[in-house]
């Protein structure tokens, strides 16, 4: 009848939790219209007020006068021997009492009362306040709100309440996609932290003679190649490159690019401003094309390894991505090209071998006749003849054994 009667702001039944003395009893807050006094004069405004109840049993109210107060005695000289100052006595004997009644079930319900107040607080009282100090109401009722959820209150139930205050469970639901969105972003700069991109460039781009060859002569990789002298210093994620599959890094990157775009335009909308993820957003760009131009070009190599003739499509895709992601230096892209042009040379020679061209072979004859070291041919024709210089051996060999298997 109480709660019908009475405008009940909260309720506390310690009959069903009682104190850790063994007290029980039951507390109402009562909302309440009373008039306004200014000057010493009452006025015609009234204002809210609130009056707590108890409600008690006589024979346990007794009782707990002697028992409790026994029990604080003791309390107060342990703690005056243990260093307490007077002053403090009571207010350390309330702290220790409530931590040991404290269970997850009153921490439950006080989230719980925490947030319905603040929500009807905040209900109120919005059409009165400054927009300061609206947002800084609202500012309390979501940090309420994660400590609801954090205490195991239902985020169905959380929710709910806060259905009430207008935007605020779209902006939380906002800012969650955000920052899984930044956590996303920062697991992958993270795995990137310390990896030298351009130390495995190197090692495949500054001697590509230098690299292992297949039986035709053609620069490739095979099993364990980062024991090679210069690719020993390789990052262990591209220890497990494979040729097979597709690389999907610039799809991811295109991916988390579009939901920053679209959690940027919510934004505005809903607050007026957006979280500026441009910085982050270009290194992990820079990073992922770094780390796809690298798996490129192994992958490349490890096909050829396998007696494969891959494209270079993907590698030229992945340069493209790196130039215009700053993922890789204007040297490096240079070295890049002239990689891909020594090793299509290299796929034209093993053409001929087997199904001889005059274009292919007018190229191989132009390549055995130039001097690869004179400044007096093209950039080109100096790669070819370098190419030729290193492949004929090889290549010779292998049209050795085919005749000789003939």
């Amino acid at each position: 009848r109480l709660l019908e009667r009475m405008d009940v702001v909260w309720f506390e039944n310690r009959f069903r939790s009682p104190s850790c003395f063994g007290y029980r009893d039951m507390t109402l807050g009562v909302r309440q219209q009373v008039p306004v006094v200014q000057d010493g004069q009452q006025q015609q405004q009234l204002r809210p007020h609130i009056s707590e109840i108890h409600l008690r049993l006589q024979a346990v109210h007794e009782a707990r006068l002697r028992v409790e107060a026994q029990h604080k005695s003791e309390l107060s000289d342990l703690l005056l021997r243990n260093g307490v100052l007077p002053q403090h006595i009571d207010c350390v004997i309330d702290r220790m009492l409530e931590a040991l009644t404290y269970t997850d079930g009153k921490a439950l319900r006080k989230a719980d009362e925490d947030l319905v107040r603040a929500v009807e607080h905040f209900t109120r009282n919005v059409s009165v306040l400054q927009p300061e100090g609206e947002c800084l109401a609202e500012e309390l009722v979501d940090e309420l709100a994660e400590q609801a959820l954090a205490a195991g209150i239902a985020e169905a139930r959380v929710f709910s309440v806060l259905e009430v205050v207008p935007y605020l469970n779209e902006k939380r639901a906002l800012r969650s996609r955000r920052i899984a969105l930044m956590d996303q972003m920062a697991a992958y700069l993270v795995a990137y932290v310390g990896v030298m991109f351009e130390g495995l460039f190197a090692g495949i781009l500054d001697s590509i003679p230098s690299l292992p060859h297949d039986s035709t002569g053609r620069v490739s990789l095979g099993d364990r190649w980062w024991e090679l002298p210069q690719l020993v210093q390789s990052q262990e994620m591209w220890h497990t490159a494979s040729p097979q599959g597709e690389l999907q890094w610039e799809e991811v990157c295109r991916e988390l690019q579009q939901r920053c775009n679209a959690i940027n335009q919510e934004e505005k909308e809903l607050l007026g401003k957006a979280t500026d993820m441009r910085e982050q957003m270009e290194t992990l760009f820079a990073m992922c094309s770094a780390h796809q131009l690298g798996l490129a070009l192994l992958r490349f190599l490890l096909a050829r390894g396998l007696g494969n003739s891959p494209d270079l499509g993907e590698i030229a895709r992945a340069a493209d991505w790196a130039e215009r992601s700053s993922g890789a230096s204007a040297e490096t892209l240079e070295k890049v090209a002239i990689f891909s042009r020594w090793t299509a040379f290299e796929e034209r020679l093993c053409g001929a071998i087997d199904a001889p061209s005059p274009a292919a072979l007018t190229s191989a004859r132009e390549a055995l006749e130039a001097d690869a070291h004179s400044p007096n041919i093209s950039a080109e024709l100096q790669e070819r003849a370098a190419c030729i210089d290193y492949w004929q051996v090889a290549g010779l060999e292998h049209v050795r054994g085919r005749l000789r298997a003939q």
